[in-house]
C-alpha cells in the first residue's frame, strides 16, 4: 500500500528555500496592490522579478531595473514593453499583459499623487520593495509551486497535477485542452515536459492575463509557442489546433468548470448545459480522454442541474470512472472516449487525510480507476464496480461513498435526503423573510 508511504511532504527540505517561500508569502499578504487578491499579487511580484532578471544577461543594457528599490512610473513602463515583446515573441499577440501592467502603473501613479497630497511620500512603492530574501530567476517556478501549495490553493496543487497527469497518461504528441472559469494554477504547465500542444480556455481577461504571466514563468521558452489561450468557447472550430503539427483536436482534457458553480448545481433545473460541456461531449465522441474536477454535490444530489449533467455524462458511449476523496473539496470523473461504455462504472473512494500523491501512488490510483489491476497494487481491492442499471435506478448517482455505505446497509434513500433538504430550504426561506421585516 502506497497511501501511508513515509515520504517528504514538502517541496523542498532546504531551509533557505522554505524561508524564501515564507518571506514571499508574508510580503504579498501584508501589502496592497491595486485591489489584487493574494494569488494575483504573488504572480505579479514574481513576474516583475522575472522581467527585471533579463537585465543580468544583457551587458549592453546600462539601465538596469532593481525591484528591491521599488519601481517608479518609468520602470513600470519599461517592464510593460518588455512583456509586450515577450508576448509577441511567443505568438501571444493580444498584448493583454502590456495593458495589465500599464493599468497598474497608472493606478499607482494616481494613488501616489493622492498620497503625496496627504503627506505619505512614496508609500505606493512598498509592494515592489524587497520581500527580505533575494529571489533568483531559476527559483521562481519552485517558489510559485511552494507558495501556491502551502498557502493559496488547497485544490490545484502540484500533487493534484501529478495525479491528473498519471490518470490522463500525458504523452508526446498529445493535444491538451484545459477548461477553467478561473486561474488553474499549477495546471497551466501540465504538458511542459512532453512534446504537447496545450490550449487554455478562460473567459475572464483578468484571469487569462495572470495565467499568461504564470505560464511564461513556469514553461521553458522554447515551449511557450505550443501554448494558446482562448476566451469564450464557440464550438469545435475554436479549439482546432493552429500550430500545424500533431493532432487537429484535443485528445486529453482537464475541466474545472463544475467546481465554480456551487449550490446552483444542486437545485437549478432550468439552466441549460453550457457551451464548454457541450464541446467536451463532442470531443469525447472523437475519442478524447477527459478528467472533470467536480464537487460532491454534482455526484450525489438527486435534482437540479447536477442531475442533468450526471445523466448526460452517464449516457456517453465511453468508459466511465469516478474517484472520490471523502470530504475533500473535489472529486474526479474520468471519461475515456477511446474506450466504449461497459456494463459497469469503476469507483474508488480514498478518504484518507494523509494520502500522499507521489509518482508511485498516482500511477496506482490511475491504474485502479482504469481497471488495470496488475498495476494497481493494494488499491485493486478497494475498487467498486457498480452496474450501470443500478446507477440509473439511483438517479444516476455517481458518488463512491454512497455505494460504500449502501454495501453495509447504512444509507438513506434519495427521496429522504431530498425531503430533508427541502425542509432545510423552507426553514431558511422563512428566516430570510423574518429578517426583512
Amino acid at each position: 500500500m502506497t497511501l501511508d508511504r513515509n515520504i517528504n511532504h514538502s517541496l523542498s527540505e532546504t531551509r533557505p528555500f522554505m524561508e524564501k517561500g515564507m518571506a514571499l508569502y508574508n510580503h504579498i499578504r501584508s501589502h496592497e496592490l491595486c485591489g489584487l487578491d493574494e494569488e494575483g499579487k504573488l504572480i505579479v511580484y514574481l513576474f516583475f522579478i522575472y522581467l527585471t532578471a533579463e537585465d543580468k544577461t544583457k551587458e549592453e543594457n546600462e539601465a538596469n531595473i532593481d525591484i528591491t528599490k521599488g519601481l517608479n512610473y518609468k520602470d513600470l513602463t519599461e517592464l510593460a514593453y518588455r512583456a509586450k515583446w515577450i508576448e509577441k515573441n511567443i505568438g501571444m499577440e493580444e498584448y493583454e499583459i502590456f495593458s495589465f501592467i500599464s493599468s497598474i502603473r497608472d493606478k499607482l501613479s494616481s494613488n501616489l499623487q493622492e498620497e503625496l497630497k496627504r503627506g505619505f511620500e512614496g508609500s505606493t512603492d512598498s509592494f515592489f520593495s524587497s520581500c527580505g530574501s533575494r529571489i533568483e530567476v531559476d527559483e521562481i517556478s519552485d517558489l510559485l509551486a511552494f507558495v501556491w501549495r502551502r498557502f493559496i490553493s488547497r485544490r490545484n496543487t502540484d500533487e493534484s497535477v501529478r495525479l491528473s497527469r498519471s490518470i490522463l497518461s500525458i504523452e508526446d504528441g498529445d493535444y491538451i485542452y484545459i477548461d477553467s472559469k478561473t486561474l488553474p494554477g499549477l495546471f497551466m504547465s501540465i504538458g511542459k515536459e512532453k512534446d504537447c500542444d496545450v490550449l487554455i480556455s478562460m473567459e475572464d481577461v483578468y484571469e487569462r492575463t495572470l495565467s499568461r504571466m504564470f505560464l511564461i514563468m513556469t514553461v521553458p521558452k522554447d515551449r511557450l509557442n505550443r501554448y494558446r489561450f482562448i476566451g469564450e468557447v464557440t464550438g469545435e472550430e475554436s479549439v482546432r489546433n493552429r500550430n500545424g503539427n500533431g493532432l487537429e483536436y484535443p485528445n486529453k482534457i482537464v475541466s474545472f468548470s463544475f467546481l465554480y458553480r456551487g449550490i446552483r448545481l444542486i437545485r437549478d433545473s432550468s439552466s441549460t448545459l453550457d457551451n464548454s460541456f457541450l464541446l467536451i461531449k463532442d470531443l469525447v465522441g472523437r475519442g478524447a480522454k477527459t478528467l472533470f474536477f467536480v464537487p460532491s454535490s454534482l455526484l450525489s444530489f438527486g435534482k437540479g442541474l447536477a442531475y442533468k449533467y450526471r445523466k448526460e455524462i452517464f449516457s456517453l458511449d465511453a468508459s466511465l470512472s469516478v474517484l472520490s476523496f471523502g470530504i475533500s473539496i473535489y472529486n474526479n470523473i474520468l471519461i475515456d472516449g477511446s474506450r466504449k461504455r461497459g456494463e459497469e462504472v469503476l469507483m474508488l473512494n480514498l478518504p484518507e487525510a494523509d494520502i500522499v500523491f507521489d509518482e508511485v501512488t498516482s500511477h496506482e490510483i490511475a491504474a485502479a480507476i482504469a481497471g488495470e489491476e496488475e498495476n494497481a497494487g493494494d488499491l485493486k481491492d478497494r475498487v467498486m464496480r457498480i452496474k450501470t442499471d443500478t446507477i440509473e435506478n439511483d438517479d444516476y448517482m455517481l458518488y463512491p461513498p454512497y455505494f460504500t455505505k449502501k454495501e453495509i446497509g447504512e444509507i438513506r434513500g434519495l427521496s429522504e435526503i431530498d425531503d430533508k433538504l427541502n425542509e432545510k430550504y423552507r426553514n431558511l426561506a422563512m428566516l430570510c423573510r423574518k429578517m426583512r421585516r
